[in-house]
């Protein structure tokens, strides 16, 4: 079955209208041992034109148009706004606390469809995603995974019987050879109060 005659087929049984300018080749190689209900037929129809880097993207006047995922963004996508049953392109506006957005696109820009769109924004530092729904859910999901994991929290040890001047250089060399500062999670700041007498460390709690 060749794709524009499945995009028709679709288009009849679910009673859209589907505007094709663009040239999309190909043919579909679906195995199906039941049914398909008709309320995933449009899941169906949009994960087959993701293979030959096409989408569908929903138009204000009355019906659905197949762009390049790579043009998506430019065709006035909703913005936060989507549920578990859309099937098109969106974009969201993820704001992100406790870590710097441009250190964290580093680790997510993998998980976006190809031809999709991930940026940050470094004056709310937020991440802006333009990708399905499931794959921001996805983002979202291992976004506040790595957040969760680099919290810090404050220790305060007040002293007694030696000054925090004298100690603190080796508390340091210590804490060197314990943890890798390397690794970001074991990242620490250890500082010492000659007036109160105490060492404040600042670290991820494990």
């Amino acid at each position: 079955l060749r794709i524009v005659d499945f995009v028709k087929m679709v288009a009849k049984i679910r009673h859209k209208n589907i505007l094709m300018n663009t040239n999309l080749k190909g043919k579909i190689n679906f195995v199906s041992v039941k049914p398909v209900p008709k309320t995933s037929l449009m899941k169906l129809l949009n994960s087959i034109l993701e293979t030959k880097g096409f989408t569908l993207i929903n138009t204000t006047n009355g019906y659905l148009k197949i762009v390049k995922i790579a043009n998506a963004g430019r065709s006035g996508l909703p913005v936060n706004e989507y549920d578990k049953n859309t099937y098109q392109i969106v974009t969201e506006i993820i704001e992100v606390d406790d870590i710097n957005v441009d250190l964290l696109i580093t680790k997510l820009r993998h998980l976006v469809t190809k031809g999709s769109k991930i940026t940050t924004s470094r004056e709310t530092n937020a991440i802006i995603v333009t990708d399905y729904p499931d794959k921001i859910r996805s983002i979202k999901k291992i976004i506040k995974l790595l957040v969760s994991k680099t919290k810090q929290t404050v220790v305060v040890v007040e002293l007694h019987h030696i000054k925090a001047s004298i100690i603190i250089g080796d508390i340091i060399k210590i804490s060197k050879m314990l943890f890798d500062p390397k690794i970001l999670q074991n990242k620490m700041q250890i500082l010492a109060n000659k007036n109160t007498n105490t060492i404040t460390v600042v670290g991820q709690k494990d």
